[in-house]
């Protein structure tokens, strides 16, 4: 099964429930321009864990595309102006990645992106934290640094990197 076949397949099983069209919470998103909307999906974490078992926090957006080789990126976005607690941000996005796994069953994408978008300005401790590897998380054979953004990048602009 191609990952093409894979997300029709988990968009037919969870149209329903947790299957939304924006990467937005609140006052922070990113924009979706210059992608095809049919190669991609994106689940709501917080529908997600409303409908599914899911223990522990679950970033914001699970996004799977089978554009360019496929791809999986988990989102958290973080729209105020105090800066992010790096450690829960990671745990949530760890369990985005997670999910995503699950839901495509061994299929492989070629890229995983755990992304932060956040509105406020990185003060010392967030930028210490990430010095200090703080912000790694595990992708199918990979640890994988978070990237920071701000609110209301392009997502095809954070694929690019």
């Amino acid at each position: 099964m191609t990952i093409s076949h894979m997300i029709e397949k988990i968009r037919e099983e969870h149209q329903g429930c947790c299957v939304t069209t924006n990467c937005r919470d609140g006052k922070c998103s990113l924009r979706l321009n210059g992608l095809i909307g049919s190669s991609m999906l994106i689940i709501s974490g917080t529908m997600y864990q409303r409908a599914h078992p899911a223990t522990g926090k679950l970033c914001d957006r699970i996004i799977l595309s089978s554009e360019r080789g496929g791809f999986v990126c988990a989102v958290e976005l973080k729209g105020g102006r105090t800066q992010p607690r790096l450690p829960p941000i990671a745990e949530q996005i760890q369990s985005g990645i997670n999910i995503a796994q699950e839901l495509l069953a061994g299929i492989l994408p070629q890229r995983w992106y755990p992304v932060l978008a956040f509105s406020g300005h990185s003060g010392p401790n967030t930028s210490a934290a990430f010095r200090a590897k703080r912000n790694l998380v595990q992708a199918p054979g990979a640890l994988i640094e978070i990237a920071r953004h701000d609110c209301n990048s392009e997502l095809v602009s954070l694929l690019s990197n």
